[in-house]
Protein backbone atom coordinates (compact mmCIF):
# COMPACT_ATOMS: atom_id res chain seq x y z
CA UNK A 1 0.00 0.00 0.00
CA UNK A 2 1.48 3.31 -1.08
CA UNK A 3 0.49 6.38 0.86
CA UNK A 4 0.44 9.98 -0.23
CA UNK A 5 3.78 11.37 -1.38
CA UNK A 6 4.16 15.07 -2.21
CA UNK A 7 6.82 16.38 -4.60
CA UNK A 8 7.75 20.04 -4.95
CA UNK A 9 10.35 22.13 -6.73
CA UNK A 10 13.76 21.67 -5.15
CA UNK A 11 15.36 24.32 -2.96
CA UNK A 12 18.38 24.32 -5.30
CA UNK A 13 16.18 25.56 -8.13
CA UNK A 14 14.96 28.55 -6.11
CA UNK A 15 18.49 29.34 -4.95
CA UNK A 16 19.68 29.40 -8.57
CA UNK A 17 16.77 31.65 -9.54
CA UNK A 18 17.51 34.10 -6.73
CA UNK A 19 21.22 34.18 -7.59
CA UNK A 20 20.40 34.90 -11.24
CA UNK A 21 18.04 37.69 -10.14
CA UNK A 22 20.62 39.31 -7.86
CA UNK A 23 23.32 39.15 -10.55
CA UNK A 24 20.96 40.75 -13.09
CA UNK A 25 20.06 43.46 -10.53
CA UNK A 26 23.71 44.29 -9.88
CA UNK A 27 24.60 44.35 -13.58
CA UNK A 28 21.71 46.68 -14.43
CA UNK A 29 22.69 49.03 -11.64
CA UNK A 30 26.30 49.12 -12.76
CA UNK A 31 25.17 49.59 -16.37
CA UNK A 32 23.16 52.69 -15.47
CA UNK A 33 25.72 54.13 -13.05
CA UNK A 34 24.01 53.23 -9.74
CA UNK A 35 25.51 51.55 -6.74
CA UNK A 36 25.57 47.72 -7.12
CA UNK A 37 22.58 47.11 -4.83
CA UNK A 38 20.82 50.44 -5.34
CA UNK A 39 18.65 51.76 -8.11
CA UNK A 40 15.10 50.82 -8.94
CA UNK A 41 15.67 47.46 -10.57
CA UNK A 42 13.82 45.02 -8.37
CA UNK A 43 14.56 42.03 -10.55
CA UNK A 44 15.02 39.51 -7.69
CA UNK A 45 11.64 40.36 -6.22
CA UNK A 46 9.88 40.22 -9.60
CA UNK A 47 11.65 36.98 -10.48
CA UNK A 48 10.64 35.30 -7.24
CA UNK A 49 7.00 36.38 -7.61
CA UNK A 50 7.01 35.11 -11.19
CA UNK A 51 8.35 31.75 -10.11
CA UNK A 52 5.83 31.41 -7.31
CA UNK A 53 2.91 32.39 -9.52
CA UNK A 54 3.79 30.74 -12.81
CA UNK A 55 6.24 27.91 -12.24
CA UNK A 56 5.68 26.31 -8.85
CA UNK A 57 4.08 22.88 -9.00
CA UNK A 58 3.17 20.46 -6.24
CA UNK A 59 2.48 16.87 -7.24
CA UNK A 60 0.77 14.57 -4.74
CA UNK A 61 0.87 10.94 -5.89
CA UNK A 62 -1.83 8.96 -4.09
CA UNK A 63 -3.23 5.47 -4.37
CA UNK A 64 -6.27 6.51 -6.39
CA UNK A 65 -5.09 9.53 -8.35
CA UNK A 66 -2.42 12.16 -8.98
CA UNK A 67 -3.27 15.51 -7.36
CA UNK A 68 -1.65 18.57 -8.92
CA UNK A 69 -1.51 22.03 -7.38
CA UNK A 70 -0.22 25.24 -8.92
CA UNK A 71 -0.53 28.61 -7.18
CA UNK A 72 -3.49 27.55 -5.06
CA UNK A 73 -5.35 25.96 -7.98
CA UNK A 74 -5.41 22.24 -8.35
CA UNK A 75 -6.56 19.33 -10.42
CA UNK A 76 -6.88 15.61 -10.00
CA UNK A 77 -6.26 12.90 -12.56
CA UNK A 78 -7.49 9.47 -11.50
CA UNK A 79 -5.72 6.46 -12.94
CA UNK A 80 -9.01 5.29 -14.51
CA UNK A 81 -9.15 8.49 -16.56
CA UNK A 82 -5.45 8.68 -17.37
CA UNK A 83 -5.03 8.21 -21.10
CA UNK A 84 -1.31 8.73 -21.52
CA UNK A 85 1.84 9.56 -19.58
CA UNK A 86 5.04 10.82 -21.16
CA UNK A 87 8.28 11.97 -19.58
CA UNK A 88 10.76 13.61 -21.92
CA UNK A 89 12.94 16.72 -22.00
CA UNK A 90 12.46 17.15 -18.24
CA UNK A 91 8.65 17.34 -18.49
CA UNK A 92 6.09 14.91 -17.10
CA UNK A 93 3.01 14.97 -19.33
CA UNK A 94 -0.31 13.69 -17.94
CA UNK A 95 -3.22 13.35 -20.36
CA UNK A 96 -6.76 12.62 -19.17
CA UNK A 97 -9.43 11.15 -21.42
CA UNK A 98 -11.64 14.23 -20.87
CA UNK A 99 -9.12 16.43 -22.69
CA UNK A 100 -7.29 17.85 -19.67
CA UNK A 101 -3.52 18.03 -19.99
CA UNK A 102 -0.79 18.77 -17.43
CA UNK A 103 2.83 19.36 -18.38
CA UNK A 104 4.84 19.33 -15.16
CA UNK A 105 8.50 20.46 -15.28
CA UNK A 106 9.93 17.64 -13.16
CA UNK A 107 13.44 18.75 -14.12
CA UNK A 108 13.02 21.40 -11.40
CA UNK A 109 12.49 18.70 -8.79
CA UNK A 110 15.50 17.18 -7.09
CA UNK A 111 17.16 14.23 -8.80
CA UNK A 112 16.01 11.99 -5.96
CA UNK A 113 12.39 13.12 -6.31
CA UNK A 114 12.47 12.64 -10.07
CA UNK A 115 13.55 9.05 -9.53
CA UNK A 116 11.00 8.48 -6.76
CA UNK A 117 8.03 9.80 -8.71
CA UNK A 118 8.90 7.63 -11.69
CA UNK A 119 9.29 4.51 -9.52
CA UNK A 120 6.11 5.27 -7.60
CA UNK A 121 4.00 5.66 -10.72
CA UNK A 122 5.41 2.43 -12.15
CA UNK A 123 4.60 0.60 -8.91
CA UNK A 124 1.06 1.94 -8.74
CA UNK A 125 0.30 0.91 -12.29
CA UNK A 126 1.77 -2.56 -11.78
CA UNK A 127 -0.45 -3.02 -8.70
CA UNK A 128 -3.51 -1.86 -10.65
CA UNK A 129 -3.33 -3.46 -14.08
CA UNK A 130 -6.93 -2.50 -14.85
CA UNK A 131 -6.10 1.13 -14.13
CA UNK A 132 -2.85 1.12 -16.05
CA UNK A 133 -2.14 3.86 -18.50
CA UNK A 134 -3.54 3.02 -21.90
CA UNK A 135 -0.99 2.57 -24.64
CA UNK A 136 -0.73 5.39 -27.10
CA UNK A 137 -2.96 4.67 -30.03
CA UNK A 138 -2.60 6.04 -33.47
CA UNK A 139 -5.36 7.00 -35.84
CA UNK A 140 -5.53 5.78 -39.42
CA UNK A 141 -3.65 8.90 -40.44
CA UNK A 142 -0.71 7.93 -38.21
CA UNK A 143 -1.21 10.91 -35.90
CA UNK A 144 -1.04 9.98 -32.18
CA UNK A 145 -4.22 10.51 -30.16
CA UNK A 146 -2.30 12.82 -27.83
CA UNK A 147 0.35 15.24 -29.02
CA UNK A 148 2.26 18.04 -27.33
CA UNK A 149 2.74 21.56 -28.70
CA UNK A 150 6.10 20.81 -30.33
CA UNK A 151 4.65 17.71 -31.98
CA UNK A 152 1.64 19.71 -33.16
CA UNK A 153 3.90 22.20 -34.96
CA UNK A 154 5.67 19.36 -36.73
CA UNK A 155 2.39 17.76 -37.81
CA UNK A 156 0.96 21.11 -38.97
CA UNK A 157 3.97 21.73 -41.18
CA UNK A 158 3.91 18.16 -42.50
CA UNK A 159 0.18 18.15 -43.28
CA UNK A 160 0.26 21.57 -44.93
CA UNK A 161 3.20 20.48 -47.07
CA UNK A 162 1.21 17.41 -48.13
CA UNK A 163 -1.41 19.68 -49.70
CA UNK A 164 -4.06 19.75 -46.97
CA UNK A 165 -5.98 22.97 -46.41
CA UNK A 166 -5.71 24.74 -43.05
CA UNK A 167 -9.28 23.73 -42.20
CA UNK A 168 -8.50 20.08 -42.93
CA UNK A 169 -5.34 20.26 -40.79
CA UNK A 170 -7.34 21.76 -37.92
CA UNK A 171 -9.96 19.01 -38.17
CA UNK A 172 -7.23 16.35 -38.21
CA UNK A 173 -5.40 17.64 -35.13
CA UNK A 174 -8.13 19.02 -32.87
CA UNK A 175 -8.95 17.04 -29.76
CA UNK A 176 -5.49 15.52 -29.53
CA UNK A 177 -4.19 17.32 -26.43
CA UNK A 178 -3.67 20.88 -27.72
CA UNK A 179 -6.42 23.41 -27.01
CA UNK A 180 -8.46 24.35 -30.06
CA UNK A 181 -7.61 28.06 -29.68
CA UNK A 182 -3.86 27.34 -29.53
CA UNK A 183 -4.05 24.86 -32.38
CA UNK A 184 -5.97 27.29 -34.59
CA UNK A 185 -3.47 30.08 -33.91
CA UNK A 186 -0.53 27.77 -34.60
CA UNK A 187 -2.04 26.91 -37.98
CA UNK A 188 -2.93 30.51 -38.81
CA UNK A 189 0.55 31.74 -37.83
CA UNK A 190 2.38 29.21 -40.02
CA UNK A 191 4.11 31.14 -42.84
CA UNK A 192 2.70 30.45 -46.29
CA UNK A 193 5.48 30.32 -48.89
CA UNK A 194 3.17 31.45 -51.69
CA UNK A 195 1.88 34.46 -49.74
CA UNK A 196 5.42 35.37 -48.71
CA UNK A 197 6.51 35.32 -52.34
CA UNK A 198 3.49 37.31 -53.50
CA UNK A 199 3.94 40.05 -50.92
CA UNK A 200 7.72 40.03 -50.59
CA UNK A 201 7.95 43.44 -52.27
CA UNK A 202 5.57 45.04 -49.76
CA UNK A 203 7.50 43.44 -46.94
CA UNK A 204 10.86 44.65 -48.30
CA UNK A 205 9.48 48.19 -48.39
CA UNK A 206 8.51 47.79 -44.73
CA UNK A 207 11.98 46.50 -43.82
CA UNK A 208 13.65 49.40 -45.63
CA UNK A 209 11.44 52.11 -44.08
CA UNK A 210 11.83 50.65 -40.61
CA UNK A 211 15.63 50.37 -41.01
CA UNK A 212 15.89 54.05 -41.99
CA UNK A 213 13.51 55.11 -39.22
CA UNK A 214 15.47 53.06 -36.65
CA UNK A 215 18.76 54.61 -37.73
CA UNK A 216 17.32 58.11 -37.28
CA UNK A 217 15.85 57.26 -33.86
CA UNK A 218 19.10 55.70 -32.66
CA UNK A 219 21.08 58.73 -33.81
CA UNK A 220 18.63 61.08 -32.10
CA UNK A 221 18.84 59.18 -28.81
CA UNK A 222 22.61 58.91 -29.08
CA UNK A 223 23.07 62.64 -29.59
CA UNK A 224 20.67 63.69 -26.84
CA UNK A 225 21.76 61.13 -24.22
CA UNK A 226 24.38 61.81 -21.57
CA UNK A 227 27.86 60.74 -22.57
CA UNK A 228 27.89 58.04 -19.86
CA UNK A 229 24.71 56.45 -21.24
CA UNK A 230 25.36 56.70 -24.95
CA UNK A 231 26.73 53.21 -25.35
CA UNK A 232 23.90 51.78 -23.25
CA UNK A 233 21.25 53.58 -25.31
CA UNK A 234 22.96 52.52 -28.53
CA UNK A 235 23.05 48.88 -27.42
CA UNK A 236 19.42 48.72 -26.20
CA UNK A 237 17.85 50.60 -29.10
CA UNK A 238 20.08 48.84 -31.63
CA UNK A 239 19.13 45.42 -30.26
CA UNK A 240 15.41 46.20 -30.38
CA UNK A 241 15.66 47.54 -33.93
CA UNK A 242 17.73 44.55 -35.08
CA UNK A 243 15.15 42.12 -33.66
CA UNK A 244 12.29 43.86 -35.48
CA UNK A 245 14.23 43.99 -38.76
CA UNK A 246 15.05 40.29 -38.47
CA UNK A 247 11.41 39.50 -37.60
CA UNK A 248 10.03 41.43 -40.58
CA UNK A 249 12.65 40.03 -42.94
CA UNK A 250 11.86 36.47 -41.76
CA UNK A 251 8.07 37.00 -41.98
CA UNK A 252 7.58 36.34 -38.24
CA UNK A 253 3.99 37.00 -37.16
CA UNK A 254 5.21 37.92 -33.67
CA UNK A 255 7.20 40.84 -35.08
CA UNK A 256 4.17 42.35 -36.82
CA UNK A 257 1.94 41.83 -33.78
CA UNK A 258 4.52 43.29 -31.39
CA UNK A 259 5.03 46.40 -33.54
CA UNK A 260 1.27 47.04 -33.81
CA UNK A 261 0.64 46.34 -30.13
CA UNK A 262 3.48 48.53 -28.85
CA UNK A 263 2.55 51.29 -31.28
CA UNK A 264 -1.08 51.34 -30.19
CA UNK A 265 -0.04 51.50 -26.53
CA UNK A 266 2.45 54.36 -26.85
CA UNK A 267 0.86 56.43 -29.61
CA UNK A 268 -2.10 57.96 -27.68
CA UNK A 269 0.12 59.37 -24.92
CA UNK A 270 2.57 60.82 -27.43
CA UNK A 271 -0.28 62.30 -29.48
CA UNK A 272 -1.84 64.02 -26.46
CA UNK A 273 1.50 65.52 -25.39
CA UNK A 274 2.29 66.66 -28.94
CA UNK A 275 -1.06 68.29 -29.67
CA UNK A 276 -1.14 69.91 -26.22
CA UNK A 277 2.22 71.56 -26.94
CA UNK A 278 1.13 72.51 -30.48
CA UNK A 279 4.34 70.87 -31.73
CA UNK A 280 4.09 70.86 -35.56
CA UNK A 281 7.16 68.62 -36.19
CA UNK A 282 5.86 66.31 -33.48
CA UNK A 283 2.47 66.12 -35.22
CA UNK A 284 4.20 65.11 -38.43
CA UNK A 285 6.02 62.40 -36.50
CA UNK A 286 2.74 61.17 -34.99
CA UNK A 287 1.14 61.02 -38.43
CA UNK A 288 4.11 59.01 -39.75
CA UNK A 289 3.92 56.63 -36.77
CA UNK A 290 0.21 56.08 -37.41
CA UNK A 291 0.90 55.45 -41.08
CA UNK A 292 3.57 52.88 -40.15
CA UNK A 293 1.16 51.02 -37.86
CA UNK A 294 -1.44 50.93 -40.64
CA UNK A 295 1.13 49.72 -43.18
CA UNK A 296 2.44 47.01 -40.84
CA UNK A 297 -1.15 45.87 -40.29
CA UNK A 298 -1.70 45.88 -44.08
CA UNK A 299 1.37 43.71 -44.75
CA UNK A 300 0.51 41.41 -41.88
CA UNK A 301 -3.06 40.94 -43.11
CA UNK A 302 -1.74 39.90 -46.52
CA UNK A 303 0.78 37.43 -45.11
CA UNK A 304 -1.47 36.02 -42.38
CA UNK A 305 -5.09 36.51 -43.49
CA UNK A 306 -6.52 34.21 -40.82
CA UNK A 307 -4.76 35.65 -37.76
CA UNK A 308 -6.23 38.47 -35.72
CA UNK A 309 -4.21 40.52 -33.27
CA UNK A 310 -5.20 38.30 -30.32
CA UNK A 311 -6.29 35.09 -31.99
CA UNK A 312 -7.84 33.52 -35.06
CA UNK A 313 -10.82 34.98 -36.87
CA UNK A 314 -14.18 33.25 -36.41
CA UNK A 315 -17.30 33.14 -38.52
CA UNK A 316 -20.81 34.00 -37.32
CA UNK A 317 -21.30 30.50 -35.91
CA UNK A 318 -18.20 30.79 -33.76
CA UNK A 319 -16.11 28.39 -35.84
CA UNK A 320 -12.51 29.20 -36.67
CA UNK A 321 -12.29 30.74 -40.13
CA UNK A 322 -9.45 29.80 -42.47
CA UNK A 323 -8.96 31.45 -45.84
CA UNK A 324 -8.44 28.21 -47.75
Amino acid sequence: MIGSQVYKFSGAFYIKAIVIGVVAWVLLNLLFGNSPLGGQYYIPFILIIYLLVQLSYQVDVRKDAIHIKRFGMGGKVSYENLQKVSQENGTLGLYADDGRQYNIPVSRFSKEDQKKISEQLDQLWSENPKDAVKAEEESESGIPDHIMKAEAKRWISQLLDSGMSKKEVFDQLKGRGVKDSKLAFMIASMPDEILCMLHEGKNNILVGIYAIMSALVIWSFYVSADSDLRLTVLFIQGTISALFIWGFFSFKLLAYNAYIFLGLIGLPREAIATFSANDIPGMVGIAFAMAMIVYVWFVRSRLYPDAGLLGVKKDKSGQYQFSD
